[in-house]
């Protein structure tokens, strides 16, 4: 497995230049297995990421959420595949209580918040909620989420593949 850090910041993206070295966005994770890509976190940098999926012709993408704090999912509205034709983007992360994981993201993609909704998006957009403990799989890689000690509903994600994990 290859792994890609499109952003690494915690509560805020960042410019000035003493923060550039490791990088100003929040975070996102590229992993690649077998030609398949998940990401972990949509963060700022899925901005940056989404434009090089594009470039790729990749028309499946798989999102795992750790958590929906804004950190971890204020880049998606700016996500290029959204806009896309024929590409589907399943979002994944653990049940919510109370509230889908749909509406969470509903509720960050709509006026007076942002222009475009989701319902306007061109990409085919799925959200999945498993279970604690739950392995699933995405493209050929086994995925098992557990849930973390943080604030609100979080999970890390052990993926793996082959003999890697």
């Amino acid at each position: 497995m290859k792994m890609k850090f499109w952003g690494v910041r915690g509560s805020f993206p960042v410019t000035a230049p003493l923060q550039l070295g490791y990088g100003g966005n929040t975070p996102c994770l590229e992993v690649e297995a077998n030609g398949q890509t998940v990401i972990i976190d949509a963060g700022t940098g899925i901005r940056a990421l989404g434009r090089a999926i594009v470039d790729r012709g990749q028309r499946e993408i798989e999102i795992l959420l750790s958590h929906t704090h804004w950190d971890h999912i204020q880049g998606f509205p700016h996500f290029d595949p959204l806009y896309r034709d024929n590409t589907r983007i399943t979002v994944h992360s653990l049940k919510h209580e109370g509230r889908s994981l749909a509406k969470i993201f509903r509720e960050q993609q709509r006026s007076p918040f942002f222009p475009v909704s989701l319902d306007d998006v061109k990409a085919d957009v799925q959200f999945v909620e498993h279970e604690d403990g739950e392995t699933f799989s995405v493209g050929g890689i086994a995925v098992t989420s557990r849930r973390l000690n943080h604030p609100g509903v979080a999970a890390g994600y052990r993926l793996e593949h082959g003999n890697s994990a």
